[in-house]
Protein backbone atom coordinates (compact mmCIF):
# COMPACT_ATOMS: atom_id res chain seq x y z
CA UNK A 1 0.00 0.00 0.00
CA UNK A 2 2.91 2.41 0.84
CA UNK A 3 4.58 1.53 -2.45
CA UNK A 4 1.39 2.27 -4.35
CA UNK A 5 1.02 5.56 -2.48
CA UNK A 6 4.67 6.47 -3.42
CA UNK A 7 4.05 5.56 -7.08
CA UNK A 8 0.91 7.69 -7.10
CA UNK A 9 2.85 10.60 -5.58
CA UNK A 10 5.57 10.17 -8.26
CA UNK A 11 2.88 10.05 -10.91
CA UNK A 12 1.30 13.19 -9.47
CA UNK A 13 4.70 14.94 -9.46
CA UNK A 14 5.37 13.93 -13.06
CA UNK A 15 1.91 15.01 -14.03
CA UNK A 16 2.49 18.41 -12.43
CA UNK A 17 5.82 18.69 -14.27
CA UNK A 18 4.15 17.64 -17.53
CA UNK A 19 1.44 20.20 -17.01
CA UNK A 20 3.99 22.89 -16.26
CA UNK A 21 5.95 21.98 -19.39
CA UNK A 22 2.85 22.18 -21.47
CA UNK A 23 2.06 25.53 -19.96
CA UNK A 24 5.61 26.73 -20.67
CA UNK A 25 5.23 25.71 -24.31
CA UNK A 26 7.88 23.01 -24.27
CA UNK A 27 8.07 21.19 -27.54
CA UNK A 28 9.52 17.87 -26.43
CA UNK A 29 7.39 16.22 -23.73
CA UNK A 30 7.70 12.68 -24.92
CA UNK A 31 10.09 11.69 -22.15
CA UNK A 32 7.71 13.07 -19.60
CA UNK A 33 4.82 11.27 -21.22
CA UNK A 34 6.80 8.06 -21.22
CA UNK A 35 7.64 8.56 -17.54
CA UNK A 36 3.96 9.32 -16.86
CA UNK A 37 2.94 6.15 -18.68
CA UNK A 38 5.45 4.05 -16.76
CA UNK A 39 4.45 5.60 -13.47
CA UNK A 40 0.76 5.06 -14.26
CA UNK A 41 1.47 1.53 -15.44
CA UNK A 42 3.44 0.74 -12.28
CA UNK A 43 0.71 2.22 -10.08
CA UNK A 44 -2.00 0.31 -11.93
CA UNK A 45 0.00 -2.91 -11.82
CA UNK A 46 0.67 -2.61 -8.13
CA UNK A 47 -2.98 -1.69 -7.56
CA UNK A 48 -4.09 -4.80 -9.44
CA UNK A 49 -1.61 -6.85 -7.46
CA UNK A 50 -2.96 -5.34 -4.24
CA UNK A 51 -6.50 -6.03 -5.38
CA UNK A 52 -5.57 -9.65 -6.10
CA UNK A 53 -3.94 -10.02 -2.71
CA UNK A 54 -6.99 -8.45 -1.05
CA UNK A 55 -9.23 -10.81 -3.02
CA UNK A 56 -7.21 -13.84 -1.95
CA UNK A 57 -7.14 -12.62 1.64
CA UNK A 58 -10.88 -12.01 1.60
CA UNK A 59 -11.48 -15.48 0.16
CA UNK A 60 -9.33 -16.99 2.89
CA UNK A 61 -11.18 -14.99 5.52
CA UNK A 62 -14.51 -16.03 3.97
CA UNK A 63 -13.55 -19.71 4.00
CA UNK A 64 -12.37 -19.40 7.61
CA UNK A 65 -15.58 -17.62 8.57
CA UNK A 66 -17.68 -20.31 6.87
CA UNK A 67 -15.76 -23.03 8.71
CA UNK A 68 -16.23 -21.22 12.00
CA UNK A 69 -19.95 -20.78 11.33
CA UNK A 70 -20.32 -24.47 10.43
CA UNK A 71 -18.41 -25.51 13.55
CA UNK A 72 -20.44 -23.22 15.79
CA UNK A 73 -23.67 -24.42 14.16
CA UNK A 74 -22.70 -28.09 14.60
CA UNK A 75 -21.73 -27.47 18.22
CA UNK A 76 -25.01 -25.65 18.86
CA UNK A 77 -26.98 -28.48 17.26
CA UNK A 78 -25.11 -31.05 19.34
CA UNK A 79 -25.76 -29.12 22.54
CA UNK A 80 -29.42 -28.64 21.55
CA UNK A 81 -29.74 -32.39 20.87
CA UNK A 82 -28.29 -33.22 24.29
CA UNK A 83 -30.60 -30.72 25.99
CA UNK A 84 -33.62 -32.02 24.04
CA UNK A 85 -32.76 -35.65 24.90
CA UNK A 86 -32.35 -34.75 28.57
CA UNK A 87 -35.64 -32.85 28.67
CA UNK A 88 -37.46 -35.60 26.78
CA UNK A 89 -36.13 -38.27 29.11
CA UNK A 90 -36.99 -36.21 32.20
CA UNK A 91 -40.58 -35.96 30.91
CA UNK A 92 -41.18 -39.38 29.33
CA UNK A 93 -39.58 -41.45 32.10
CA UNK A 94 -41.97 -40.38 34.92
CA UNK A 95 -44.85 -40.56 32.47
CA UNK A 96 -43.85 -44.14 31.61
CA UNK A 97 -43.57 -44.99 35.31
CA UNK A 98 -46.99 -43.48 36.01
CA UNK A 99 -48.50 -45.29 33.00
CA UNK A 100 -47.00 -48.61 34.16
CA UNK A 101 -48.41 -48.15 37.67
CA UNK A 102 -51.81 -47.16 36.26
CA UNK A 103 -51.88 -50.28 34.04
CA UNK A 104 -51.09 -52.49 37.05
CA UNK A 105 -53.84 -50.87 39.10
CA UNK A 106 -56.26 -51.20 36.18
CA UNK A 107 -55.45 -54.93 36.01
CA UNK A 108 -56.31 -55.29 39.73
CA UNK A 109 -52.80 -55.15 41.25
CA UNK A 110 -53.02 -52.83 44.26
CA UNK A 111 -49.63 -53.87 45.66
CA UNK A 112 -47.72 -51.39 43.47
CA UNK A 113 -45.40 -48.86 45.11
CA UNK A 114 -45.55 -45.40 43.54
CA UNK A 115 -43.26 -43.59 45.96
CA UNK A 116 -40.86 -41.14 44.27
CA UNK A 117 -38.04 -38.89 45.45
CA UNK A 118 -38.70 -36.34 42.70
CA UNK A 119 -39.67 -32.88 43.88
CA UNK A 120 -41.34 -31.69 40.69
CA UNK A 121 -44.92 -31.99 39.46
CA UNK A 122 -44.35 -35.58 38.30
CA UNK A 123 -43.22 -36.51 41.81
CA UNK A 124 -46.35 -34.91 43.23
CA UNK A 125 -48.43 -36.81 40.67
CA UNK A 126 -46.85 -40.13 41.69
CA UNK A 127 -47.35 -39.30 45.38
CA UNK A 128 -51.02 -38.47 44.83
CA UNK A 129 -51.44 -41.66 42.78
CA UNK A 130 -49.85 -43.65 45.62
CA UNK A 131 -52.29 -42.14 48.13
CA UNK A 132 -55.17 -43.05 45.85
CA UNK A 133 -53.94 -46.66 45.51
CA UNK A 134 -53.51 -46.91 49.30
CA UNK A 135 -57.04 -45.64 49.90
CA UNK A 136 -58.37 -47.98 47.23
CA UNK A 137 -56.52 -50.90 48.83
CA UNK A 138 -58.06 -50.10 52.22
CA UNK A 139 -61.49 -49.78 50.67
CA UNK A 140 -61.17 -53.15 48.93
CA UNK A 141 -60.09 -54.76 52.21
CA UNK A 142 -63.08 -53.28 54.04
CA UNK A 143 -65.46 -54.45 51.32
CA UNK A 144 -63.93 -57.93 51.45
CA UNK A 145 -64.40 -58.02 55.23
CA UNK A 146 -67.99 -56.86 54.79
CA UNK A 147 -68.63 -59.61 52.24
CA UNK A 148 -67.19 -62.19 54.65
CA UNK A 149 -69.44 -60.86 57.42
CA UNK A 150 -72.46 -61.07 55.13
CA UNK A 151 -71.57 -64.66 54.17
CA UNK A 152 -71.16 -65.60 57.84
CA UNK A 153 -74.45 -63.97 58.77
CA UNK A 154 -76.24 -65.75 55.92
CA UNK A 155 -74.84 -69.09 57.12
CA UNK A 156 -76.06 -68.37 60.65
CA UNK A 157 -79.46 -67.35 59.28
CA UNK A 158 -79.61 -70.56 57.23
CA UNK A 159 -78.83 -72.62 60.34
CA UNK A 160 -81.49 -70.80 62.36
CA UNK A 161 -83.99 -71.27 59.53
CA UNK A 162 -83.22 -74.99 59.43
CA UNK A 163 -83.81 -75.25 63.17
CA UNK A 164 -87.05 -73.32 62.79
CA UNK A 165 -88.20 -75.68 60.02
CA UNK A 166 -87.52 -78.63 62.29
CA UNK A 167 -89.44 -76.95 65.13
CA UNK A 168 -92.39 -76.17 62.88
CA UNK A 169 -92.44 -79.74 61.57
CA UNK A 170 -92.38 -81.05 65.13
CA UNK A 171 -95.14 -78.62 66.08
CA UNK A 172 -97.25 -79.83 63.16
CA UNK A 173 -96.74 -83.45 64.20
CA UNK A 174 -97.71 -82.65 67.79
CA UNK A 175 -100.74 -80.70 66.59
CA UNK A 176 -101.91 -83.65 64.53
CA UNK A 177 -101.53 -85.92 67.54
CA UNK A 178 -103.50 -83.53 69.75
CA UNK A 179 -106.24 -83.28 67.10
CA UNK A 180 -106.45 -87.07 67.01
CA UNK A 181 -106.64 -87.18 70.81
CA UNK A 182 -109.39 -84.55 70.79
CA UNK A 183 -111.40 -86.57 68.28
CA UNK A 184 -111.00 -89.61 70.48
CA UNK A 185 -112.05 -87.57 73.50
CA UNK A 186 -115.15 -86.31 71.71
CA UNK A 187 -116.09 -89.86 70.81
CA UNK A 188 -115.46 -91.00 74.37
CA UNK A 189 -117.48 -88.18 75.94
CA UNK A 190 -120.29 -88.90 73.51
CA UNK A 191 -120.17 -92.48 74.64
CA UNK A 192 -120.32 -91.32 78.26
CA UNK A 193 -123.40 -89.25 77.47
CA UNK A 194 -125.09 -92.21 75.85
CA UNK A 195 -124.11 -94.34 78.82
CA UNK A 196 -125.60 -91.79 81.22
CA UNK A 197 -128.84 -91.75 79.23
CA UNK A 198 -128.96 -95.53 79.26
CA UNK A 199 -128.27 -95.51 82.99
CA UNK A 200 -131.11 -93.06 83.50
CA UNK A 201 -133.49 -95.29 81.53
CA UNK A 202 -132.24 -98.50 83.15
CA UNK A 203 -131.50 -97.53 86.74
CA UNK A 204 -132.48 -100.99 87.95
CA UNK A 205 -129.74 -102.52 85.79
CA UNK A 206 -127.12 -99.93 86.83
CA UNK A 207 -125.31 -102.30 89.15
CA UNK A 208 -124.61 -104.64 86.26
CA UNK A 209 -123.28 -101.73 84.23
CA UNK A 210 -121.06 -100.34 87.01
CA UNK A 211 -117.94 -102.13 85.83
CA UNK A 212 -118.53 -101.00 82.26
CA UNK A 213 -119.05 -97.42 83.45
CA UNK A 214 -115.91 -97.56 85.56
CA UNK A 215 -113.85 -98.80 82.59
CA UNK A 216 -115.27 -96.05 80.38
CA UNK A 217 -114.46 -93.47 83.05
CA UNK A 218 -110.89 -94.72 83.38
CA UNK A 219 -110.50 -94.56 79.63
CA UNK A 220 -111.83 -91.02 79.67
CA UNK A 221 -109.36 -90.07 82.41
CA UNK A 222 -106.55 -91.61 80.35
CA UNK A 223 -107.55 -89.66 77.25
CA UNK A 224 -107.96 -86.40 79.16
CA UNK A 225 -104.58 -86.92 80.87
CA UNK A 226 -102.98 -87.53 77.49
CA UNK A 227 -104.71 -84.40 76.17
CA UNK A 228 -103.29 -82.41 79.09
CA UNK A 229 -99.80 -83.78 78.38
CA UNK A 230 -100.10 -83.00 74.67
CA UNK A 231 -101.28 -79.47 75.46
CA UNK A 232 -98.22 -78.93 77.66
CA UNK A 233 -95.94 -80.22 74.89
CA UNK A 234 -97.58 -77.97 72.30
CA UNK A 235 -97.12 -74.94 74.57
CA UNK A 236 -93.44 -75.80 74.94
CA UNK A 237 -93.08 -76.09 71.16
CA UNK A 238 -94.80 -72.75 70.66
CA UNK A 239 -92.55 -71.09 73.25
CA UNK A 240 -89.54 -72.60 71.47
CA UNK A 241 -90.87 -71.26 68.15
CA UNK A 242 -91.24 -67.80 69.71
CA UNK A 243 -87.66 -67.90 71.05
CA UNK A 244 -86.30 -69.02 67.67
CA UNK A 245 -88.27 -66.23 66.01
CA UNK A 246 -86.64 -63.72 68.37
CA UNK A 247 -83.24 -65.17 67.40
CA UNK A 248 -84.08 -64.69 63.73
CA UNK A 249 -84.94 -61.07 64.49
CA UNK A 250 -81.51 -60.62 66.07
CA UNK A 251 -79.84 -62.13 63.00
CA UNK A 252 -81.87 -59.81 60.76
CA UNK A 253 -80.60 -56.83 62.77
CA UNK A 254 -77.05 -58.01 62.06
CA UNK A 255 -77.86 -58.41 58.35
CA UNK A 256 -79.35 -54.91 58.15
CA UNK A 257 -76.35 -53.43 59.94
CA UNK A 258 -73.97 -55.22 57.54
CA UNK A 259 -76.04 -54.10 54.54
CA UNK A 260 -75.99 -50.48 55.77
CA UNK A 261 -72.21 -50.67 56.28
CA UNK A 262 -71.81 -52.22 52.81
CA UNK A 263 -73.94 -49.46 51.30
CA UNK A 264 -71.81 -46.81 53.05
CA UNK A 265 -68.58 -48.45 51.87
CA UNK A 266 -69.93 -48.68 48.32
CA UNK A 267 -70.87 -44.97 48.46
CA UNK A 268 -67.34 -44.08 49.61
CA UNK A 269 -65.93 -46.29 46.86
CA UNK A 270 -68.07 -44.51 44.26
CA UNK A 271 -66.85 -41.13 45.56
CA UNK A 272 -63.23 -42.23 45.40
CA UNK A 273 -63.80 -43.69 41.92
CA UNK A 274 -65.33 -40.41 40.79
CA UNK A 275 -62.29 -38.58 42.09
CA UNK A 276 -60.06 -40.96 40.18
CA UNK A 277 -61.76 -40.02 36.91
CA UNK A 278 -61.47 -42.40 33.97
CA UNK A 279 -59.07 -44.64 35.85
CA UNK A 280 -61.69 -45.37 38.51
CA UNK A 281 -64.59 -45.82 36.11
CA UNK A 282 -64.41 -49.63 36.24
CA UNK A 283 -64.34 -49.63 40.00
CA UNK A 284 -67.26 -47.16 40.07
CA UNK A 285 -69.34 -49.76 38.20
CA UNK A 286 -68.39 -52.38 40.82
CA UNK A 287 -69.19 -49.90 43.61
CA UNK A 288 -72.64 -49.20 42.06
CA UNK A 289 -73.25 -52.95 41.83
CA UNK A 290 -72.24 -53.36 45.48
CA UNK A 291 -74.63 -50.54 46.46
CA UNK A 292 -77.42 -52.20 44.47
CA UNK A 293 -76.73 -55.54 46.17
CA UNK A 294 -76.64 -53.84 49.59
CA UNK A 295 -80.00 -52.11 48.89
CA UNK A 296 -81.51 -55.41 47.78
CA UNK A 297 -80.18 -57.00 50.97
CA UNK A 298 -81.75 -54.23 53.07
CA UNK A 299 -85.06 -54.62 51.22
CA UNK A 300 -85.00 -58.41 51.74
CA UNK A 301 -84.11 -57.91 55.41
CA UNK A 302 -87.06 -55.52 55.89
CA UNK A 303 -89.41 -58.01 54.19
CA UNK A 304 -88.06 -60.84 56.32
CA UNK A 305 -88.41 -58.68 59.43
CA UNK A 306 -92.05 -58.02 58.54
CA UNK A 307 -92.66 -61.74 58.03
CA UNK A 308 -90.91 -62.55 61.30
CA UNK A 309 -93.06 -59.93 63.06
CA UNK A 310 -96.20 -61.58 61.69
CA UNK A 311 -94.86 -64.99 62.68
CA UNK A 312 -94.05 -63.72 66.18
CA UNK A 313 -97.53 -62.23 66.58
CA UNK A 314 -99.08 -65.49 65.38
CA UNK A 315 -96.88 -67.50 67.73
CA UNK A 316 -97.85 -65.30 70.68
CA UNK A 317 -101.53 -65.67 69.77
CA UNK A 318 -101.04 -69.43 69.49
CA UNK A 319 -99.35 -69.52 72.92
CA UNK A 320 -102.27 -67.58 74.40
CA UNK A 321 -104.85 -69.84 72.72
CA UNK A 322 -102.93 -72.93 73.75
CA UNK A 323 -102.83 -71.66 77.34
CA UNK A 324 -106.59 -71.38 77.32
CA UNK A 325 -106.81 -74.83 75.75
CA UNK A 326 -104.51 -76.19 78.46
CA UNK A 327 -106.75 -74.67 81.11
CA UNK A 328 -109.77 -76.22 79.42
CA UNK A 329 -107.96 -79.58 79.37
CA UNK A 330 -107.35 -79.29 83.11
CA UNK A 331 -111.02 -78.48 83.60
CA UNK A 332 -111.94 -81.45 81.42
CA UNK A 333 -109.67 -83.66 83.55
CA UNK A 334 -111.37 -82.39 86.68
CA UNK A 335 -114.79 -83.04 85.14
CA UNK A 336 -113.71 -86.53 84.13
CA UNK A 337 -112.56 -87.18 87.69
CA UNK A 338 -115.96 -86.00 88.87
CA UNK A 339 -117.51 -88.41 86.41
CA UNK A 340 -115.38 -91.21 87.84
CA UNK A 341 -116.53 -90.31 91.33
CA UNK A 342 -120.09 -90.42 90.13
CA UNK A 343 -119.57 -93.86 88.56
CA UNK A 344 -118.12 -95.11 91.84
CA UNK A 345 -121.12 -93.73 93.65
CA UNK A 346 -123.37 -95.80 91.36
CA UNK A 347 -122.13 -98.96 93.07
CA UNK A 348 -123.05 -97.56 96.48
CA UNK A 349 -126.45 -96.17 95.74
CA UNK A 350 -128.62 -96.68 92.70
CA UNK A 351 -130.91 -93.91 93.84
CA UNK A 352 -128.06 -91.46 93.84
CA UNK A 353 -127.26 -92.54 90.28
CA UNK A 354 -130.79 -91.61 89.26
CA UNK A 355 -130.28 -88.12 90.63
CA UNK A 356 -126.83 -87.66 89.17
CA UNK A 357 -127.51 -89.07 85.71
CA UNK A 358 -128.85 -85.71 84.57
CA UNK A 359 -125.69 -83.99 85.87
CA UNK A 360 -123.48 -86.52 84.12
CA UNK A 361 -125.30 -85.94 80.83
CA UNK A 362 -124.91 -82.16 81.24
CA UNK A 363 -121.21 -82.53 82.04
CA UNK A 364 -120.79 -84.75 78.99
CA UNK A 365 -122.41 -82.10 76.81
CA UNK A 366 -120.07 -79.48 78.23
CA UNK A 367 -117.09 -81.74 77.59
CA UNK A 368 -118.19 -82.23 74.00
CA UNK A 369 -118.50 -78.45 73.56
CA UNK A 370 -115.09 -77.88 75.13
CA UNK A 371 -113.54 -80.63 73.01
CA UNK A 372 -115.02 -79.11 69.85
CA UNK A 373 -113.61 -75.69 70.81
CA UNK A 374 -110.22 -77.25 71.44
CA UNK A 375 -110.43 -79.03 68.11
CA UNK A 376 -111.07 -75.67 66.40
CA UNK A 377 -108.14 -74.14 68.29
CA UNK A 378 -105.87 -76.98 67.25
CA UNK A 379 -106.95 -76.44 63.65
CA UNK A 380 -105.97 -72.78 63.97
CA UNK A 381 -102.66 -73.78 65.54
CA UNK A 382 -102.01 -76.15 62.65
CA UNK A 383 -102.81 -73.34 60.17
CA UNK A 384 -100.40 -71.07 62.02
CA UNK A 385 -97.80 -73.82 61.83
CA UNK A 386 -98.30 -74.01 58.08
CA UNK A 387 -97.86 -70.24 57.86
CA UNK A 388 -94.73 -70.52 59.97
CA UNK A 389 -93.38 -73.18 57.62
CA UNK A 390 -94.07 -70.94 54.62
CA UNK A 391 -92.37 -68.01 56.38
CA UNK A 392 -89.32 -70.07 57.23
CA UNK A 393 -89.10 -71.16 53.60
CA UNK A 394 -89.09 -67.50 52.57
CA UNK A 395 -86.42 -66.76 55.16
CA UNK A 396 -84.39 -69.69 53.86
CA UNK A 397 -84.71 -68.44 50.28
CA UNK A 398 -83.69 -64.95 51.40
CA UNK A 399 -80.66 -66.33 53.25
CA UNK A 400 -79.64 -68.28 50.14
CA UNK A 401 -79.99 -65.12 48.02
CA UNK A 402 -77.92 -63.22 50.58
CA UNK A 403 -75.24 -65.91 50.47
CA UNK A 404 -75.23 -65.75 46.66
CA UNK A 405 -74.85 -61.99 46.72
CA UNK A 406 -72.00 -62.25 49.23
CA UNK A 407 -70.29 -64.84 47.02
CA UNK A 408 -70.67 -62.58 43.99
CA UNK A 409 -69.19 -59.66 45.92
CA UNK A 410 -66.31 -61.85 47.08
CA UNK A 411 -65.70 -62.94 43.47
CA UNK A 412 -65.52 -59.30 42.36
CA UNK A 413 -63.09 -58.46 45.17
CA UNK A 414 -60.92 -61.49 44.30
CA UNK A 415 -59.95 -59.78 41.05
CA UNK A 416 -57.79 -57.36 43.05
CA UNK A 417 -54.43 -58.15 44.64
CA UNK A 418 -53.81 -56.17 47.81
Amino acid sequence: VEQIRADIEDYQSLLNTYTASLSAGAADTSSLEEQLYKAAHNAIGKTEELKERERILMEERYDLTVIEIIAITALAMFVAAIVAWTLTRSITRPISETLSIANKVASGDLTVDSRSSRGDEFGQLLAAFGIMVTNLRGLIQEINQGAASIASASEELSAVTHQTNMGVAEQKSQTDQVATALNQMVATVTEVARSAEAAFQSANHCSDKTESGTAATNETLSFVSELNSQSTSVMQQLNTLKAETDNIGTVLDVIKAVAEQTNLLALNAAIEAARAGDQGRGFAVVADEVRSLAKRTQTSAVEIESLIGNLLASAEAAVSDMGRGHQLAKQTLERAELGGTAIQAIAEAVEEIRRYNSQIATAADQQISVAEDMNKNMTQIRDIGDQSAASTEQVSAASEELARLAEGLHTQIAQFRY
